[in-house]
Protein backbone atom coordinates (compact mmCIF):
# COMPACT_ATOMS: atom_id res chain seq x y z
CA UNK A 1 0.00 0.00 0.00
CA UNK A 2 2.84 2.41 0.81
CA UNK A 3 4.34 2.32 -2.71
CA UNK A 4 0.90 3.09 -4.15
CA UNK A 5 0.38 6.07 -1.82
CA UNK A 6 3.89 7.31 -2.57
CA UNK A 7 3.28 7.01 -6.32
CA UNK A 8 -0.02 8.86 -6.07
CA UNK A 9 1.62 11.59 -3.98
CA UNK A 10 4.46 11.99 -6.49
CA UNK A 11 2.04 12.18 -9.40
CA UNK A 12 -0.09 14.71 -7.56
CA UNK A 13 2.94 16.81 -6.62
CA UNK A 14 4.13 16.71 -10.21
CA UNK A 15 0.76 17.88 -11.43
CA UNK A 16 0.59 20.83 -9.05
CA UNK A 17 4.28 21.73 -8.91
CA UNK A 18 5.46 21.05 -12.44
CA UNK A 19 8.03 18.59 -13.66
CA UNK A 20 10.81 20.30 -11.73
CA UNK A 21 9.60 18.43 -8.65
CA UNK A 22 10.72 15.12 -10.15
CA UNK A 23 14.25 16.53 -10.34
CA UNK A 24 14.01 17.45 -6.66
CA UNK A 25 12.98 13.93 -5.67
CA UNK A 26 15.68 12.20 -7.69
CA UNK A 27 18.52 14.44 -6.60
CA UNK A 28 18.98 16.90 -9.45
CA UNK A 29 20.73 20.01 -8.10
CA UNK A 30 18.20 22.74 -7.37
CA UNK A 31 20.66 25.61 -7.49
CA UNK A 32 21.81 25.26 -11.07
CA UNK A 33 21.63 28.86 -12.30
CA UNK A 34 20.14 29.60 -15.70
CA UNK A 35 19.32 32.79 -17.53
CA UNK A 36 15.66 32.38 -16.56
CA UNK A 37 16.37 31.47 -12.93
CA UNK A 38 18.81 33.42 -10.75
CA UNK A 39 21.28 31.45 -8.62
CA UNK A 40 19.83 32.69 -5.32
CA UNK A 41 16.12 32.54 -4.61
CA UNK A 42 14.55 34.11 -1.55
CA UNK A 43 13.94 31.86 1.47
CA UNK A 44 10.21 32.34 0.93
CA UNK A 45 10.35 31.19 -2.69
CA UNK A 46 12.54 28.23 -1.68
CA UNK A 47 9.95 27.29 0.95
CA UNK A 48 7.04 27.61 -1.51
CA UNK A 49 8.87 25.54 -4.12
CA UNK A 50 10.15 22.75 -1.86
CA UNK A 51 8.07 22.69 1.31
CA UNK A 52 4.60 24.16 0.83
CA UNK A 53 3.12 21.20 -1.06
CA UNK A 54 3.47 19.17 2.15
CA UNK A 55 3.73 21.71 4.99
CA UNK A 56 1.27 24.22 3.50
CA UNK A 57 1.88 27.83 2.48
CA UNK A 58 1.62 29.00 6.08
CA UNK A 59 3.52 26.02 7.50
CA UNK A 60 0.59 24.39 9.30
CA UNK A 61 1.21 20.90 7.89
CA UNK A 62 -1.84 21.18 5.65
CA UNK A 63 -0.34 21.23 2.17
CA UNK A 64 -2.23 19.66 -0.75
CA UNK A 65 -0.44 16.29 -0.38
CA UNK A 66 -0.32 16.18 3.44
CA UNK A 67 -3.19 13.70 3.71
CA UNK A 68 -1.37 11.22 1.46
CA UNK A 69 1.73 11.15 3.69
CA UNK A 70 2.33 8.95 6.71
CA UNK A 71 3.44 10.48 8.94
CA UNK A 72 1.74 13.76 8.09
CA UNK A 73 4.00 16.80 7.77
CA UNK A 74 4.65 18.62 11.01
CA UNK A 75 2.94 21.94 11.79
CA UNK A 76 5.92 24.29 11.60
CA UNK A 77 3.92 27.05 13.32
CA UNK A 78 3.34 25.01 16.49
CA UNK A 79 5.10 26.77 19.37
CA UNK A 80 5.79 23.46 21.13
CA UNK A 81 7.46 22.07 18.01
CA UNK A 82 9.47 25.27 17.51
CA UNK A 83 10.61 25.34 21.14
CA UNK A 84 11.66 21.69 21.05
CA UNK A 85 13.95 22.04 18.00
CA UNK A 86 17.23 23.89 17.71
CA UNK A 87 18.24 25.52 14.45
CA UNK A 88 20.87 22.79 14.07
CA UNK A 89 18.21 20.07 14.37
CA UNK A 90 16.12 21.74 11.66
CA UNK A 91 19.21 22.08 9.46
CA UNK A 92 19.88 18.34 9.88
CA UNK A 93 16.34 17.37 8.87
CA UNK A 94 16.37 19.65 5.82
CA UNK A 95 19.82 18.39 4.87
CA UNK A 96 19.29 14.65 5.41
CA UNK A 97 15.52 14.31 5.23
CA UNK A 98 13.37 12.30 7.62
CA UNK A 99 10.79 9.59 6.91
CA UNK A 100 8.67 10.89 4.00
CA UNK A 101 10.58 14.18 3.71
CA UNK A 102 13.43 14.22 1.19
CA UNK A 103 16.82 15.63 2.13
CA UNK A 104 18.40 18.48 0.22
CA UNK A 105 22.11 17.82 0.84
CA UNK A 106 24.02 18.70 -2.30
CA UNK A 107 20.95 20.35 -3.79
CA UNK A 108 20.71 23.38 -1.51
CA UNK A 109 23.73 25.23 -0.22
CA UNK A 110 24.34 25.43 3.51
CA UNK A 111 23.56 29.16 3.35
CA UNK A 112 20.18 28.53 1.69
CA UNK A 113 19.32 25.85 4.24
CA UNK A 114 20.15 28.27 7.08
CA UNK A 115 18.02 30.97 5.42
CA UNK A 116 15.18 28.43 5.08
CA UNK A 117 15.41 27.66 8.82
CA UNK A 118 15.13 31.39 9.58
CA UNK A 119 12.07 31.57 7.32
CA UNK A 120 10.51 28.60 9.15
CA UNK A 121 11.10 30.41 12.46
CA UNK A 122 9.40 33.49 11.00
CA UNK A 123 6.40 31.38 9.95
CA UNK A 124 5.87 30.47 13.58
CA UNK A 125 6.28 34.08 14.70
CA UNK A 126 3.83 35.41 12.09
CA UNK A 127 1.22 32.76 12.96
CA UNK A 128 1.41 33.46 16.70
CA UNK A 129 0.52 37.12 16.39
Amino acid sequence: MKPFVYTVAVLFLTAISGFELIGNLVGTPIETPTAARPAQASPESTYVKLCASCHGKQGKGDGPVADALNPRPVDLTDSGFQASRTDQQLIEVITRGKKTMPGYKGRLSEARIRALVQYIRELADSNSS
